[in-house]
Order: structure tokens, then sequence, then C-alpha cells
């Protein structure tokens, strides 16, 4: 059957930064722009039973309104959450194009990036968004400008360009090897959060309120025309290290033996690169007439390091962030999403499955035991008072009066003696003060009405009133004890709906006692 492998990463600041949900397995076949006649990278879809897409970007992260930071609640029910996003899903078309799991970022690396990446003399604006390459039909001007830059109109242009290089800003700005302004700039969508950095032409629209963004960038920002997006100013470290993910094999056909070389000049012209989006690379193809052509593949950014190690989101590129001379990137490669794979990345993952199906019903296990101790607690505060000092002094210690061979509900005996005064109510008082190193142990919900005792011989049915003297010297009686349990069902039902580990159970409880008493003073 179909099934989708989620995951739910909480980062260190839970519960004031929301938790990331992303997609693990499968992959999702992308969706190819060429019938729109835009050559950038095609983009995963999953298409629900309503007909609508589920946004997902490259890395497999599911944007979800309850998860965005801009609407995130710090008291959010996650697992109502969860359970709404599987009835969502529920007859949704998934088209499988690769066994091989998402790459997702470190959802950590994004909650610091305001801060982490400062403001440049605080350039910081608001803008409808629209396709660069669309307008670059009506304005020639603009088709002109360079791979991964985004343009913004005239005046604000004007304004960030004076701030970044003026005497004020202490000298952030730079310029490129070849005397060009490098100014970086992120684009934020604030629907959901999603991010994007770039470099900033040095074109600039003259009669236009809008920023202009390339369409693959757009695209992954889950962004439509006229939608607002935040544009800021920012300083970027220098990258040292990247990982990339071919989105196909074909890369490798076109790659030849030095991909490394290759990708470094592919590159090249881009100002910075973004972990969690794809960017488009030309790479040199024969084409059907013999001549080489440029080809225009996507690769995905997996992972960000600057020059300490440390992952980051975003960085700049020696040729575009003011370096002059050599500046090393150091660059991975993890196998292309369709790529197949082999028989040791086949076991591992057979492996892995298997630990994580033991963990599932490890958790299930857990979850069940949970429930029913909540309902045994539940039904034991409301349920009947124990035996009371008097009513146990009532039944003497034993020694003395008619011997009574108690047949216990888990088939085991229990030998007593009592006053020939006592009842049978009094008999059923000293069952329910059974012990947990007697023979047999009544539930803590038990009372008088659900043990029901029998005489075996002649069998009859005891009342509460019946002597000891009536049921004579060493009779045996059978003792019975009647539950009123709910169903396995309904058990199982509550502890299958959302596992997680108790250690998290308690977090997410102390996490919403502690936003409801932050509420509670403000």
């Amino acid at each position: 059957p179909q099934s989708l492998l989620l995951e739910l990463c909480f980062p260190s600041t839970f519960p004031v930064h929301p938790p990331c949900l992303h997609l693990v397995r499968p992959r999702l076949q992308e969706r190819s722009m060429e019938s729109s006649g835009e050559s950038a990278p095609s983009t995963p879809s999953m298409s629900l039973a309503s007909g609508e897409d589920l946004p997902v970007s490259y890395g497999g992260v599911l944007s979800l309104p309850e998860l965005s930071p801009g609407t995130w609640r710090p008291g959010l029910d996650l697992a109502a959450v969860l359970l709404k996003l599987h009835e969502t899903l529920k007859g949704a078309k998934l088209d499988m194009s690769s066994v091989r799991p998402y790459n997702a970022p470190n959802a950590e690396v994004a909650l610091g990036a305001t801060l982490g990446l400062p403001t440049v003399a605080h350039c910081v604006s608001r803008f409808p968004v629209a396709c660069l390459e669309r307008t670059a039909m009506i304005f020639p001007e603009l088709a002109a400008v360079p791979p991964g830059r985004v343009v913004l109109p005239h005046q604000c242009a004007m304004e960030v360009y004076s701030r970044a290089f003026g005497s004020s800003s202490g000298g952030i700005g730079a310029t490129t090897p070849d005397g060009a302004l490098a100014v970086h700039v992120e684009i934020k969508n604030p629907a959901n959060g999603s991010r994007a950095y770039a470099g900033l032409s040095e074109a600039s629209a003259l009669q236009d309120s809008a920023v202009f963004l390339p369409s693959w960038m757009q695209r992954q920002l889950f962004l439509k025309e006229g939608d607002e997006v935040r544009v800021r100013v920012v300083a970027l470290p220098q990258c040292a290290f990247v990982r990339l993910q071919p989105h196909s094999q074909e890369f490798y056909e076109l790659a030849g033996e030095d991909p490394q070389l290759l990708l470094q000049e592919a590159l090249a012209p881009l100002p910075a690169l973004t972990a969690g989006l794809s960017v488009p690379v030309e790479l040199p193809a024969l084409g059907a007439s013999g001549a080489f052509a440029l080809r225009r593949l996507p690769i995905f950014v997996a992972r960000l390091e600057d020059a300490d190690g440390k992952e980051i989101l975003a960085a700049k590129l020696p040729a575009h962030g003011g370096v002059l001379g050599e500046h090393e990137i150091r660059v991975d490669f993890l196998p292309a999403a369709d790529l197949s794979e082999s028989g040791a990345e086949y076991r591992e993952r057979v492996e892995r499955e298997a630990t994580r199906a033991a963990r599932c019903a490890q958790l299930v296990e857990e979850r069940r035991e949970s429930v029913r101790k909540k309902r045994a607690d539940a039904l034991a505060a409301a349920g009947p008072a124990p035996p009371t000092a008097e009513e146990l002094e009532r039944l003497g210690d034993g020694n003395s009066g008619f011997e009574l061979c108690l047949r216990l509900p888990n088939g085991k005996q229990l030998r007593r003696s009592f006053a020939p005064d006592l009842v049978v109510m009094d008999l059923k008082t000293f069952i329910r003060s059974l012990l947990a190193d007697a023979p047999w142990q009544p539930s803590p919900t038990t009372g008088p009405s659900d043990l029901e005792l029998v005489c075996a011989f002649p069998r009859r049915a005891l009342k509460d009133d019946d002597t000891v003297t009536s049921i004579g010297n060493r009779a045996v009686v059978q003792v019975t004890e009647v539950t009123s349990s709910e169903p396995a069902e309904s058990v199982d039902e509550t502890a299958e709906s959302v596992l997680f580990p108790s250690i998290l159970q308690d977090a997410l409880a102390a996490s919403a006692e502690a936003v409801e008493e932050l509420n509670s003073e403000s």
C-alpha cells in the first residue's frame, strides 16, 4: 500500500518556535515547467483528492499554515494538526519516482537567520512580487540580469546602494573583482516563513514598485504574482563547504569525469546559495546538430558550512563577495534523486525500516499502557472507597471460626477462618483488602457490587446478608470479579492515533502549562 513517512523536528526553542514537518519518503515526481515556456527547475507536487496541491519544497519540507512562524501559536495541539493532515492526505495521488529519502537541512539553522545574518544599514522593505522572466518580455533591459539576482524598484535600489556603501554602513558593502557592486538580499515569504538569498542586480525597475524574482526562486518560496514579500539587505558569511544533490542522472552524463570542477564553474555566476533550495546551473551538452549548447539542470543545495565548519542557512560565493584571489570551496555530492539503490544501500534502508518499525511498536505499547493507566486512575478516583479500619477490624485475625476455601478469579485458592456471625458483605470486604503479596488482587475500581460469591456445594449464589454459618464449615466459595472495562479496540484506536515518546509527552504537557501561565499573567 502507498504510504508517506513524515518527520516532525522540534527545535531547541520549542514551543516559542514551531516544529518543522518534512517528508522523508517517498520522493514525489517533479512536474516539468517546460509546457509553460519557462526554463526553470521542475517542482515536486502532491495532488490531493480535492484537486489542490500540497506545497512541498525540494528538501521535502511541507509548508502547513499552522506551522508557519507567522501564524504559529505555542499552545497549538500538534496531535490535532497531524490527525487533520492525515485526513487531508487520504486519497492523495502519490507519484513515487525514487526510494531515496529527502535531505532537508537542519531546521535549527533557519531559526536564527534574522539575528545570525545581520541587516545592512536598516535596509528592510516590503514589495509585491513579480516574475522576472515574464517582465523581461515587456522591459528588454531586464533580460540581461545575471542569474541568481533580484531587481528592486529604482528608488529603493538607489537607497540600498547609498546605505550599503556609504560611510554610515561601516563598509559592509563590497565590490566584485570586475568592479561591480556586491549586495546580497533576503527574500522572505511572510505567509510561511520560507526564505531565499540572492544578489541585487545593478539594473532596476524605473516605473514599478514590485520586486522581480527569477521564476525558480518565486516557485520555491510558494509565491504567486502580487504576493507580498519582505526584502532585507544582509551580510552573508563566506561559503567554505557545500553539499549538492542532482535532481536526475542526466547530470552524470553531462558532468563527465570531473563533476566537482564543472559545478564550481557552473555555480560561479551565482552570488549566493540557500540551503534547502534548488538552483539552475548551465552545463555544456552536445546538441542534436552536433554543436555544443548549454543545458540547464537543477541542483539541490543540501547543506552549507562556513569557514568554522558550522552549518548555515545561506552563504555568498567568492566571486560576488568582494574576495580577491583563490578561495577554496569544498564540494560534496549526494546520489541523484532518481538513482537506483546499490545492494549496500538497500540493506541499510531495510535495517533502518526494521528499527523504525520496532520503535513504532514500542511506542504503541507504551501508549496503550499509558491510556490504560489513565483510565484506571480515573475510575479509581471515581470508584468506591477502600475498606475502613473498622470494617477490617470486624474480620478478626482469621485464626478461629469457620474455615472457608476461596477460589479466586485467577484459579488460585485462599483458605481463611471467619467468625460464624459474619456475613457475605464481610467476605467481600476481606477480598477487596487483598494486597499485592496475596495470590490474587482485585482491581482498584472493584466495589462490593463487582464481586459475586457462589457456594460450590450445594451450588447457590450467596446474598450479601447470608451468614458464614449458613455457608458451612470448610465450604468452597467461588469468587468472580465483574469488570466493566472498555473494549480493547477503543484503547488501540487511542494508542495508535499519534505516537511520540513518553518523555516528549511530558515535555509537551509542561510547555502547554508554561504557555497557559504566560497567557494568564499577560
